[in-house]
């Protein structure tokens, strides 16, 4: 069955099943299988045109009317990837009568319908929940594994997605190391507003919406930096190069110092740093 549905999906052509398509060993193919063709065309291009048609509209045919007679595998059309194909019910025999054996629900189909690349089938023997439905039960199944594959395999260009209306025009910039500040903003074409000569290496950026500005933050050898604002990395070598110890609490930015800056260093004396 599933052959058959992979035959219309495939223009007409029908080939066999293939479970493998190499063989290696240590990385390299020892056999390659090509597809083998069964039957070139299973049917005129006119009826195979009409099959389709009619697998499409099984899934997605939605009526004008009031009467809203849609397509049985309704429960298999998806708002992401184009779905074609049929459901099935069928009676299981027990004793050569059918009574109260069951159901086998199914439904066959392939996807995306513009440009087919994959066929797939959902069978469920004996459903026990609710009446046996192969729109409901299978098409639900084979509409979710569809929608996974497309999720899995679509590609973006990255230039065609549209900006992002809550984007904020430049990332978040930390105080502290002036040369390692500028050679990153200048590598992301940062503007940089004008600001009062930079003496010292370390500096404290000031961001509005269309340029960052940079501030000289002096470091005086005997007194302690202000460090408020530095992520961990810029802070502990400020605080260090004075002569003081560190101890870090969270992630992120420095938002407090125990020490006030600005007070003198004592040698040894640690600084508890809390980041958010």
């Amino acid at each position: 069955m599933l052959t058959f549905f992979n035959a219309i999906a495939n223009d007409g052509k029908m080939v066999r099943p293939m479970f493998v398509k190499d063989i290696m060993k240590n990385d390299k193919v020892v056999k390659h299988f090509e597809p083998e063709v069964v039957i070139p065309e299973i049917c005129s291009e006119r009826t195979l045109k009409i099959m389709q048609h009619m697998l499409y509209n099984v899934v997605n045919y939605k009526d004008p009317t009031p009467a809203q007679r849609d397509g049985l595998g309704k429960p298999a059309r998806s708002d992401v990837i184009t779905i074609a194909g049929k459901t099935g019910t069928a009676q299981i025999a027990s004793g050569g009568v059918y009574r109260t054996s069951g159901h086998n629900v199914s439904f066959c189909g392939y996807f995306p319908y513009e440009n087919p690349l994959y066929t797939c089938i959902v069978v469920i023997s004996r459903p026990r929940i609710g009446l046996p439905s192969g729109g409901l039960m299978c098409g639900t199944v084979v509409k979710e594994i569809a929608e996974k594959i497309y999720a899995d395999c679509t590609l973006l260009d990255i230039k065609k997605i549209p900006e992002d209306s809550l984007k904020v025009p430049y990332p978040d910039i930390k105080n502290g190391d002036y040369a390692a500040l500028k050679n990153v903003m200048s590598s992301l074409k940062i503007k940089t507003g004008r600001a009062a000569k930079v003496n010292s290496g370390y500096v404290i950026a000031n961001r509005n919406e269309k340029e960052v500005t940079l501030k000289e933050l002096p470091l005086i050898g005997n007194l302690v930096p202000n460090v408020v604002g530095m992520g961990a990395k810029d802070a502990v070598y400020a605080l260090e190069n004075c002569g003081l110890r560190v101890s870090l609490s969270g992630k992120g930015n420095v938002v407090s110092q125990s020490v006030r800056n600005g007070s003198r260093v004592v040698s040894g004396q640690t600084v508890v740093l809390t980041l958010k």
